[in-house]
This record gives structure tokens, C-alpha cells and sequence, in this order.
């Protein structure tokens, strides 16, 4: 355990978990989402490792679950379908904050929501 530990100390983790709800007047069904945002930055490569999970609240269903890895001050994207769903992701990290994009399009209806969240120091 102290091995993993001190393995795992040199590594700077930034944990930013969001949790969102969109909602639209437009449809009564599919049209809550939330989405959750985990962000780590690699201290080796400086590289930050964001993982997605975007869900469709009003049914439990599982929308998207990306992991995008880049460097800092850039756009990772992630387009994709998921049966009826469609849906792109974008976050751009920084030293400071994370923005993060999610927009999903399921019946005729499309959502988007974006979030800033500022990284603790």
C-alpha cells in the first residue's frame, strides 16, 4: 500500500466532478441529462485524462462514456452515437479551470449544456 502511495504522489490530480442537469420545455421524454467530468492531470507527460459519463436522467440510459487525453489550453472532442442517441463532448482544461461542452441529440430534440469549473490549487 505505501508503495502505491508513493507511486502515486508525484502525479498532481485535479478531480472536477460535475453533475448537470439540461432540461428543455421542447419534449417531456429524454430531455434531462447530467454529466460527470473527471479530469487528472499526468505529471510525466502533462497531459490531462478526462473521462465523460453523460446519462439520460429521465431513463437511466447510459449515453456516453468517453476518456479523452490532450494537452492543456486545447479542445478534446469526442463525436459519437449510442443507439437513438447522438452526441459531442468538448472540454478544454487548463491550470485553472475546465469547460466542458456536452450536447446530445435523442427524438427530435437536442440539448446542450456548458459548465466551468475552476481547479483547486
Amino acid at each position: 500500500m505505501r508503495m502505491l502511495v508513493g507511486r502515486l504522489a508525484p502525479l498532481v490530480c485535479l478531480l472536477c466532478l460535475i453533475i448537470a442537469t439540461a432540461t428543455t420545455a421542447q419534449s417531456q421524454v429524454g430531455t434531462n441529462y447530467g454529466f460527470e467530468v473527471n479530469v487528472t492531470k499526468e505529471a510525466a507527460s502533462g497531459e490531462f485524462v478526462v473521462d465523460v459519463i453523460v446519462m439520460d436522467l429521465a431513463t437511466g440510459q447510459l449515453v456516453a462514456k468517453p476518456q479523452l487525453l490532450g494537452p492543456a489550453n486545447t479542445d478534446l472532442t469526442f463525436v459519437g452515437t449510442n443507439r437513438d442517441y447522438e452526441y459531442q463532448v468538448v472540454t478544454r482544461p487548463t491550470s485553472t479551470s475546465v469547460v466542458s461542452t456536452i450536447e446530445v441529440r435523442h427524438a427530435g430534440t437536442t440539448i446542450r449544456q456548458r459548465l466551468t469549473v475552476a481547479v483547486p490549487h
